[in-house]
C-alpha cells in the first residue's frame, strides 16, 4: 500500500467524473468536511486511496462510493493515524473483493462506536480469514462485517 497515487485534488476531482456523479458527490461533501479535521498530508492520502479504490476495477467505484460515504462517521472516532489505517485496509479489501470492501465500509461507522481503534486491523483479519475465494464464503464475509455492530 506504499504506492499510493499522489494526484492534487483537483486531479482527483477530474478523475472520478469517469464514475457515477455520485461519486465525486461524496467526495466533495466528505473532503469539504475533512479537510477541517485532517492534516494536509493524512487528507491527502485519504482522497487518493478513495480514487485508487475507484480505479481497481469496473465495479470498483461501488466501494469507492461508499468510502467517501463513511469517511467522515468513522474519522469522528480515529484519530489521523489510525484513520489512515483505516483507509488502508478498505483498499486492500477492495483489491480481493468490491463486495467485501464495500460491507466493511458501510459497517465501519457503526463498527467504530464500539469497537477501540488499536483492534482495527484485528477484526479485519479475523473476519477476512472466512473468505476462501468462493461466493458463499464472500456472502458470510460480507454479513460478519455487516451483523458486527
Amino acid at each position: 500500500m506504499d504506492n499510493i497515487s499522489k494526484y492534487p485534488p483537483e486531479k482527483i476531482k477530474r478523475l472520478l467524473k469517469a464514475y457515477p456523479e455520485d461519486v465525486s458527490k461524496k467526495y466533495l461533501e466528505s473532503r469539504e468536511i475533512l479537510e477541517t479535521k485532517l492534516p494536509e498530508e493524512i487528507l491527502s492520502q485519504w482522497e487518493n486511496i478513495g480514487l485508487d479504490i475507484a480505479q481497481l476495477s469496473s465495479r470498483s467505484w461501488e466501494p469507492s462510493l461508499s468510502f467517501f460515504s463513511s469517511s467522515v462517521k468513522v474519522q469522528q472516532y480515529l484519530p489521523s493515524g489510525q484513520f489512515l489505517g483505516w483507509c488502508k485496509s478498505g483498499y486492500a479489501l477492495s483489491k480481493d473483493s468490491n463486495k467485501i470492501a464495500e460491507s466493511f465500509l458501510n459497517a465501519s461507522s457503526q463498527t467504530m462506536v464500539r469497537l477501540r481503534p488499536r483492534y482495527i486491523e484485528e477484526w479485519v483479519s479475523r473476519v477476512t480469514k472466512l473468505h476462501k475465494g468462493t461466493w458463499k464464503s464472500t456472502n458470510l464475509t460480507c454479513k460478519l462485517f455487516e451483523y458486527t455492530p
